[in-house]
């Protein structure tokens, strides 16, 4: 039988978190608060409230408040779901209170704009800040022939962290991508139902947050590809440098064919630093 796993954890405000498990779990033993601790924080935890209906969340108080911009983890142990399965090694998560993004804090990281016939679009986003920023706060969209932003969707329905230094990929179908390529952390696919959709040829990719300012924008097209590359279908690409500018296109390159044309969830490998000097002239 399946053991309870942790999925993520929300800070709501200074004092409040929530913890998001992927099944229901027992709310009695959920209710003890000695199954929690949180790593750096000198508080108590005044409470652990499991949440129906689902009885998949719980949410603790604390009395001395977070610090912002810094990352806490939390480990739970000794759950059980209604079965009697006791929680296993998914027990711990990373949160941080969370702000407003600002232009550059998230950027564009990796596009497959021209999948395969059975394949989907993605886009990945990677946090260069050091800030925790809400999921939920931002938007992704293209533009129209007027150049204006067009088809603006909301990349989450509900609060979550998007942490300092992590990987989300958004895409309309979960399945295909690890069918695909590697995914080695398929809890930060993101599933847009209604993601823009990036023509082939060339586009525009734009991030926003929900006031409305422009966080990253790219502007793609197919001659960004490897010249040798005879057929660019199926892959992704890749930013090379995280500081340098989104739309200078030497900041761009052909996923290599080594990690099967695409790296969804992880870091690139065209990215500076990643190579060896050897790998200049394959």
């Amino acid at each position: 039988a399946s053991q309870p796993e942790l999925w993520y954890a929300f800070a709501n405000d200074p004092y409040t978190i929530t913890l998001y498990f992927k099944n229901t779990i027992d709310s009695n033993s959920a209710a003890t608060l000695g199954r929690y601790h949180i790593s750096d924080y000198n508080g108590n935890l005044l409470y652990a409230n499991p949440l129906p209906p689902l009885f998949d969340r719980v949410q603790i108080g604390i009395d001395s408040p977070l610090h912002s911009d810094f990352v806490y983890t939390v480990t739970v142990e000794g759950i059980t779901d209604c079965m009697g399965n006791t929680i296993g090694f998914n027990n711990k998560t990373k949160f941080g209170l969370t702000t407003s993004a600002a232009p550059n804090d998230i950027i564009i990281n990796e596009i497959l704009f021209n999948p395969r016939p059975d394949g989907f679009d993605y886009v990945e986003l990677f946090n260069r800040s050091n800030k925790a920023i809400n999921l939920q706060s931002l938007l992704v969209a293209n533009r129209n022939t007027l150049n204006q932003p067009d088809n603006i969707v909301s990349i989450h329905q509900q609060n979550r962290s998007f942490l300092p230094g992590e990987y989300f990929v958004l895409t309309e179908n979960p399945t295909v991508l690890p069918q695909h390529y590697f995914v080695p952390d398929p809890d930060k696919i993101l599933v847009v139902d209604n993601l823009p959709s990036f023509a082939d040829d060339e586009g525009v990719v734009l991030l926003m947050n929900n006031m409305g300012s422009i966080i990253d924008e790219l502007h793609y097209n197919e001659d960004l590809h490897f010249s040798l590359l005879n057929n660019d279908e199926g892959v992704s690409l890749e930013r090379i440098n995280s500081d340098a500018a989104t739309n200078n296109k030497e900041n761009w390159h052909s996923a290599a064919s080594s990690v099967g044309y695409g790296t969804p969830t992880y870091k690139n490998v065209q990215s500076v630093g990643y190579f060896s000097e050897e790998e200049f002239f394959t």
